[in-house]
C-alpha cells in the first residue's frame, strides 16, 4: 500500500536527477532575445515576434 502521508511533490522530487545538461549554446540569452524580445521583470521571455512567427 502506498504511503499517503507524504506530499505529492515529495514523490516527484525523489525521481529527479541531475542530468548536467546546461545550455547548448554560449549565447542562449541573445538567441532568446532575438526570438521573443526582452524578458519581463521575472526573466520570462514572451511569444515569438517578427519573422519567428
Amino acid at each position: 500500500m502506498a504511503d499517503t502521508t507524504a506530499a505529492p511533490q515529495d514523490q516527484d522530487a525523489s525521481i529527479l536527477r541531475n542530468t548536467i545538461n546546461g545550455p547548448t549554446v554560449d549565447n542562449e540569452e541573445d538567441l532568446l532575445r532575438q526570438l521573443f524580445g526582452e524578458p519581463n521583470a521575472d526573466g520570462i521571455y514572451g511569444g515569438p515576434t517578427g519573422d519567428a512567427v
